[in-house]
């Protein structure tokens, strides 16, 4: 029989045995797993990747991998699905639907039936014993002569993985225990013999071969809460010995300092660490077990820096392809996959550019875009009146090809550049024709119809001042600023990176900004800040301008975050194409629609789309614990809806999928680009923020007696009406030194 669970391990696809029904039930009944779950049948289909993923039909490859395996096993995974079309009307496919499960229980003895669930969504998936003698496509049509249903035929491969999902009576309608014993068929018609088949038992605790160089011992198979070990010490020698495995000379050293680090999450057992820690290079197999026994019984210290380093580390990197999985991306490392399907102005945009470049280009130009509304207003799903201001920062490392930004952005801009060369012509004039006369009577008033709304050079702040003055005089345009480098920004604020980070929040919000403001009083009256900007950096430059406080105050959240994400190896020249008169033509379709919009401009599906994305950005807070995550999601996703409703526009007020694909994506990469580049700074933000709102962590610890158990810290909390574990405030109390804890005992002692 088979079973097998799939984990990921550096993007591929990795297979481990399932060996009994409580272990089974458990993957299957996890609080991440039903949320998943949930949320698929909730009609957010790009969570179901996320499921549990099981395969019953083949066994791994000699490293474990799953990809291209061709041992079959002696059970069979069958996925049967039924489609509306199919069906005149729904109560007619319903009760189709319904049928299935009595059909396969009836026939549950001649089909050698092991497992039956229902799917996340259309169908059912069952699990039977493998004829020997036909091959993977004759058993699945076997099974769907004698049930009587259409098997997938997209589902055939024995490498094909079922999406999970959960333990309850309304999904697993059907487990056999023998299920769990996990044999191969060796020979089969699949491999083109048809003579009988062999059965290869495989023992329930065993695992597959590894590489020679490096003996297992079985403990990949293994967990500490839901992490493979496996995991764990692969992102050891990532961290501690530049992603090297030990090797003659150090390997003693090596797999000493790994035990000592990691015997803390394995309950001191000497037995289930060998199960664990490999034998590196040909380790002698004494040495080893000796090497590890020194570790176990070096004096218990409490948990070394080294080890919550890792563990912090590994739940970064899943926390990650939660937002991004890892399987999916191309081109830039990491990021969120760019549709296949684009909205037909930003596939104008980046058509000049190559595939790796692409989605750079496509999400810097909406400050351009924003650029050219004027006097537009949308309606936010909560009721908010919001304008287009969409700011990004660029970062990427130097000489890697963020200039190809430029051309595009200059092209959106051309109307605007034309205009505000006149006006500045015309401001030349008014000078000069002024010029020495001070404040007689002879001097002419400033033309008031002058608007210079492009400010690259002339950061100053009365001149920022005076250019969001004439563009709310002139209809509420909106200022544009575009610099190669960040820094260059802080002129606009006098050096001060505090005064850019208010201006950054006032301009999102389109916030009045008064002459009693800090650094910008060189010009008086009041008005609205309507600017947006983009800015290319590094990433340590970025980290620099880009300070906690932008993160504590909203200004990061703020910003569309925009990222050309190489493989360091990539060192290959782009090649970019003419933007010629035909593309200008082309574009200028949809800059005279974005130009002659007006007024309040609603989109029912953009608002749809909206509530989407937050209960989708929502969930993903859910699995990744993660409220800064959650937080910082809320604006992501007005951003999101803004891009939305400007494609809207530019489209002639048209509506089309391209547009919802795209927006999901761009949420999910500028998400991704906040927590890949800050994450670290966010979450100790709010964790900081959660510690100073706990009242009083002494007085909690004074209700506690000297010696305490953690059930008698949980009863505590719960008399006190405190929610959540309280695991952050006993970090705290034993930070802070109020408290220490017994290992051994398992008791926290007060000092």
């Amino acid at each position: 029989m088979s079973c097998y669970t799939i984990y990921y391990n550096e993007g591929a696809k990795m297979m481990r045995p399932v060996t009994n029904r409580d272990e089974y039930l458990q993957l299957r009944d996890s609080a991440k797993q039903k949320n998943i779950v949930d949320a698929v049948r909730n009609g957010d289909d790009k969570m179901k990747h996320r499921l549990l993923q099981m395969n019953y039909s083949c066994m791994p490859n000699e490293d474990g991998s799953l990809k291209g395996s061709t041992r079959v096993t002696t059970t069979v995974g069958m996925d049967v699905d039924l489609h509306r079309d199919d069906f005149t009307n729904e109560e007619d496919y319903q009760k189709a639907l319904a049928e299935i499960p009595e059909k396969v229980l009836a026939k549950k003895d001649e089909l050698g039936l092991l497992m039956l669930e229902r799917s996340a969504t259309k169908g059912y998936h069952l699990v039977f014993k493998r004829k020997a003698e036909l091959s993977q496509e004759d058993n699945l049509r076997w099974a769907s002569d004698l049930l009587g249903v259409e098997f997938d035929k997209g589902a055939k491969d024995i490498t094909r993985v079922f999406f999970t999902t959960t333990a309850s009576e309304e999904d697993l309608l059907y487990l056999d225990d023998e299920l769990f014993i996990n044999e191969a068929m060796e020979k089969t018609r699949l491999e083109g013999d048809t003579s009988e088949a062999v059965r290869t038992p495989l023992a329930p605790e065993a695992t597959p071969k590894n590489p020679v160089h490096t003996e297992r011992s079985g403990g990949e198979g293994l967990f500490y809460h839901d992490i493979p070990y496996s995991t764990i010490i692969a992102k050891y020698w990532e961290l501690f010995n530049e992603g090297k495995e030990p090797q003659e000379g150090d390997r003693n050293v090596k797999t000493y300092e790994l035990a000592m680090t990691i015997r803390h999450i394995c309950d001191y057992d000497q037995q289930k660490m060998e199960q664990i820690i490999p034998r590196y290079d040909g380790f002698d197999e004494a040495e080893w077990r000796q090497t590890i026994k020194n570790a176990v019984n070096e004096p218990r210290k409490s948990t070394p820096y080294r080890l919550k380093q890792l563990l912090k580390a590994v739940k970064d990197e899943r926390k990650m392809a939660l937002i991004a999985p890892s399987d999916s991306p191309k081109g830039e490392k990491g990021v969120p996959e760019r549709p296949k399907r684009m909205p037909e102005l930003l596939k104008l945009l980046s058509s000049k550019v190559p595939m790796k470049l692409k989605a750079m280009v496509e999400e810097a130009v909406w400050p351009a875009m924003c650029a050219h509304l004027k006097g537009v207003t949308f309606r936010y799903i909560d009721g908010v009146i919001h304008e287009a201001n969409i700011s990004s920062p660029l970062i990427g490392r130097q000489s890697s090809g963020k200039g190809a930004v430029n051309q595009p952005i200059e092209c959106l801009l051309a109307d605007i550049t034309a205009r505000d060369r006149e006006n500045e012509s015309r401001l030349l004039d008014w000078r000069r024709r002024n010029q020495g006369k001070g404040a007689s009577k002879d001097k002419q008033p400033r033309p008031e119809d002058i608007v210079i709304q492009r400010l690259d050079d002339d950061l100053t702040p009365a001149a920022l001042s005076q250019a969001l003055i004439d563009a709310e005089t002139n209809g509420g345009k909106r200022v544009i600023t575009k610099v190669d480098e960040i820094e260059l920004l802080n002129r606009i604020g006098n050096g001060k990176n505090d005064t850019v980070g208010v201006l950054v929040r006032y301009g999102w919000d389109s916030a009045r900004w008064g002459q009693r403001r800090v650094g910008l009083d060189s010009v008086s009256g009041s008005y609205t800040v309507r600017w947006v900007w983009n800015a290319s950096c590094t990433l340590k430059s970025a980290r620099k301008f880009i300070t906690n406080t932008w993160i504590a105050d909203g200004s990061l959240s703020r910003l569309n975050v925009n990222a050309l994400l190489l493989p360091k190896d990539d060192h290959e020249m782009p090649k970019i194409g003419e933007y010629d008169e035909k593309f200008q033509n082309d574009l200028k379709l949809y800059v005279d629609r974005l130009n002659a919009a007006s007024g309040l401009i609603e989109c029912p599906q953009a608002n749809r789309l909206a509530e989407e994305m937050k209960q989708e950005h929502d969930r993903i807070a859910d699995l990744c614990e993660s409220e800064g995550y959650r937080t910082f999601s809320y604006r992501a996703v007005v951003i999101g809806w803004l891009k939305a409703m400007m494609l809207y526009i530019a489209n002639g007020y048209k509506w089309d999928k391209t547009m919802a694909e795209y927006v999901r994506y761009s949420v999910r990469r500028d998400m991704y680009l906040k927590m890949y580049f800050f994450g670290q700074q966010i979450e100790e933000e709010f964790e900081e923020e959660e510690r100073q709102q706990q009242h009083g962590p002494q007085n909690l610890l004074s209700t506690l007696p000297e010696e305490f158990t953690m059930e008698d810290y949980l009863r505590m909390r719960q008399a006190q009406g405190k929610r959540g574990d309280g695991k952050s405030t006993l970090r705290t109390w034993k930070t802070r030194g109020y408290i220490d804890y017994d290992e051994v005992t398992e008791t926290y002692v007060k000092r």
